[in-house]
């Protein structure tokens, strides 16, 4: 595969790896524009996939530019990021007006899934602004179904590592073997799809209203349930949190059947769970630290909250 528009020699520098082990910044719940300006002082600054607090994203990439911070993220609440769209979409776009950011400005994101890195490359000028790559990301963010691109990054994300996700997905896209772990992680993903159908089929499922939630005991990427469970409107997945086991993490996601003018963003998810992010769609709360009640209890709690949204828009 060709690169778009960085050499080798680049590729093998050390400022090269240290310049992406300095892009990828801490998941945190928030970030604002002090916070990020306080991390690269002196730099312009491009965030990806990730709204940051005090830019207004209803300005101009030149408008946000002022700022010295341009914010390419699709997790605003706006009325036109309620659809299937992705930051990738958003890269592209920029890219395709502006060209790839300058040499002496900064990228960064704060995690490494499909639509993170896709982004990050893209606007980099280290992936071409490829409409590939776009569908890679709604596939990714909204869809689940199969998608090579897309479902290897998404299976190597925890890994956190952009020159790795770069790497692997530059092999896949020569149809060369990937690193032996990356195939491993794959061929996990695969798994999980097969899992999921399984879950499905044994009624492991359950419903509260406008919620199925499932308990897991290991956690499952929870966009691949929607094209598996069409009839749910909000699908929550419970697992242990890494970290903590005594702990729920939460894995929030829109299904299919749910109605027009649905949106997390604006069921006040916050009144059940503090540690709660995310966009219209889909969310969770990992970053928030996860939570210790029982998940039939919370289900409940967050299916009350759709029934006074949906009665509100009545």
């Amino acid at each position: 595969m060709e690169r778009y528009s960085q050499d080798d020699t680049e590729r093998q520098s050390s400022d090269y790896a240290e310049t992406l082990r300095q892009s990828l910044i801490p998941e945190a719940q928030k970030y604002n524009k002090e916070q990020i300006k306080k991390m690269f002082p002196g730099k312009t600054v491009v965030v990806c996939d990730f709204p940051v607090e005090g830019i207004d994203p209803r300005l101009s990439a030149k408008e946000q530019l002022r700022e010295g911070i341009i914010n390419i993220d699709h997790h605003f609440d706006l009325l036109e990021m309620e659809r299937q769209i992705s930051s990738t979409n958003l890269a592209i776009v920029y890219v395709n007006a502006f060209g790839a950011i300058p040499g002496d400005w900064r990228v960064v994101v704060n995690h490494s899934d499909t639509d993170s890195v896709l982004s990050y490359f893209i606007t980099r000028g280290m992936l071409p602004p490829d409409e590939k790559f776009g569908l890679a990301a709604i596939v990714a963010d909204h869809t689940g179904q199969p998608n090579k691109i897309a479902d290897l990054l998404q299976s190597i994300q925890d890994r956190r590592d952009l020159a790795y996700s770069l790497d692997q997905l530059r092999l896949l896209l020569d149809g060369k073997p990937l690193d032996g772990a990356a195939q491993t992680l794959l061929e996990k993903r695969y798994a999980d799809r097969e899992r999921i159908k399984q879950i499905i089929d044994g009624n492991g499922f359950k419903t509260v209203g406008d919620v199925s939630y499932a308990v897991l005991d290991e956690k499952i990427d929870g966009v691949l349930v929607p094209a598996l469970l069409p009839e749910a409107k909000l699908i929550l997945l419970f697992s242990p949190m890494e970290n903590d086991r005594s702990k729920w993490e939460v894995k929030f996601r829109a299904g299919m059947s749910a109605p027009r003018g649905f949106s997390l963003k604006k069921m006040g998810i916050e009144k059940v769970d503090e540690g709660f992010g995310g966009r219209w769609n889909a969310g969770g709360n990992k970053r928030g630290g996860g939570i210790l009640a029982d998940p039939g209890d919370y289900a409940a709690q967050i299916a009350g909250l759709v029934a006074d949204f949906n009665a509100d828009r009545v």
